[in-house]
């Protein structure tokens, strides 16, 4: 494939991937049937909410350099491999983000949010420009790119969502299983995977409105968040390799982050600023 076809096709691979939750209903892999899944005791799932919450709260605003690598399968069926993307990402909660991607000294795409739109900076697609939608707007099935955008499930699939305890449903599989917490998140209905070793979510899945999934996460090598004003111990911890695949694995995207801390900057996240710095 050549090199400029495999970099114009990032752009639109990161809105169904990195950030979206394409409206495709898929089957959830590896779900035993319903009977299997029981509740777990409700001390031990206000705990688990409780100290995730904990966790978020210390993480409202994040840091991070890294490096992107995208997997995908084209029309024709052919596979493509782009490894090495240079990555930084700044998150403020609640709605507040922004991704900008490069490589070779050439920016590719800054994707990013506010409080009430998302938009897309795209240097190398054939669609390429500004694009800019409204979070309250829904994802249209059918659609390409920007149309199955739902930009705030990049917070979900982080594993940077809070959970409220009122619309959360916790359960089981059994002793040492995963603890499955389903409630609505940021980017539409979620589901997360906490480990009953470290009561960090492991994985997230992005679900579509009738409950498949749209995109799951794997969250693994959590580091400590140097915050400003917070001791060493005290630290919030944030997984630093994420991979976000979508449930037939045609989209595939590996994040590795390195270092994270809490400078944001208000430029980051303001349109105005970006288009006249982007151009």
């Amino acid at each position: 494939m050549a090199r400029s076809t495999s970099l114009a096709g990032i752009a639109s691979l990161v809105l169904v991937a990195a950030l979206a939750g394409c409206a495709t209903p898929a089957p959830e892999p590896g779900v035993e049937p319903p009977h299997s899944v029981r509740a777990i005791d409700p001390e031990i799932a206000a705990a688990l909410i409780e100290g995730h919450n904990s966790r978020v709260a210390m993480l409202r605003q994040v840091h991070a350099s890294g490096v992107l690598e995208f997997r995908w399968v084209d029309e024709e069926g052919a596979e493509h491999f782009e490894p090495q993307v240079n990555a930084k990402l700044w998150i403020r909660a609640p709605r507040d983000t922004a991704l900008r991607a490069e490589k070779l000294g050439e920016v590719l795409f800054w994707v990013g949010s506010d409080a009430e739109r998302y938009w897309l900076f795209d240097f190398v697609s054939d669609e390429r420009g500004l694009h800019v939608g409204r979070h309250e707007e829904a994802p249209s099935e059918g659609g390409e790119g920007l149309l199955l955008v739902r930009p705030l499930a990049l917070l979900d699939l982080l594993g940077l969502t809070p959970i409220a305890e009122s619309g959360a449903t916790v359960t089981s599989r059994g002793a040492g299983d995963p603890w499955q917490v389903t409630a609505p998140g940021a980017g539409g209905p979620m589901r997360i995977f906490f480990s009953p070793s470290t009561r960090l979510p492991e994985r997230v899945e992005s679900l579509n409105a009738d409950g498949s999934v749209a995109l799951a996460s794997t969250l693994r090598r959590y580091a400590s968040v140097d915050v400003s004003g917070v001791a060493v111990a005290a630290r919030s911890r944030l997984a630093t390799l994420i991979d976000i695949a979508d449930p037939e694995e045609t989209i595939s995207v590996k994040l590795a982050l390195d270092a994270p801390d809490d400078e944001t900057r208000d430029r980051l996240f303001d349109l105005d600023t970006l288009r006249q710095h982007l151009q």
